[in-house]
């Protein structure tokens, strides 16, 4: 995302960035890792995590570009 508004700060965005995703933080990531490591139940399981809200990579763009 850095890269793209970045070093494209006017572009004409592909379909895909229409998609919807679960933006989540880096110590939120780094946080549910550090869990299921000392969980023996989690071996071998699937987890999906994201944040609460969900946007579309455009308006992550579009919100990055204007904290930049």
């Amino acid at each position: 995302i850095r890269d793209l508004v970045e070093k494209l700060p006017i572009m004409l965005t592909p379909r895909w960035t229409r998609n919807l995703c679960q933006p989540i933080a880096i110590r939120n990531v780094i946080g549910y890792l550090a869990g299921v490591l000392a969980n023996p139940r989690a071996i071998g399981q699937t987890f999906e995590i994201g944040g609460p809200e969900q946007v579309s990579y455009q308006e992550l763009l579009r919100r990055y570009a204007r904290y930049r």
